[in-house]
């Protein structure tokens, strides 16, 4: 039996990162040429540290950079 987990998350596209962000899960960074999931060891700290300046933004200007 396979069991399939379906998760709502919002893409976003900042400065050079392109990720998902869910409430409960955090973010999840992909690829921007398709959207796949990028491996966490991949991901240099300068990535993390705009994923930190995203998340000082307000709510309403991070919906600015939502993709879809």
């Amino acid at each position: 039996m396979k069991i399939i987990h379906m998760s709502f998350a919002k893409i976003y596209g900042f400065k050079s990162i392109t990720f998902e962000w869910h409430d409960y899960l955090g973010p999840t960074f992909l690829r921007r040429k398709d959207y796949e999931l990028r491996p966490v060891r991949s991901i240099p700290l300068r990535q993390w540290g705009e994923l930190g300046q995203w998340m000082r933004l307000s709510d309403v200007q991070r919906e600015e950079y939502r993709r879809i």
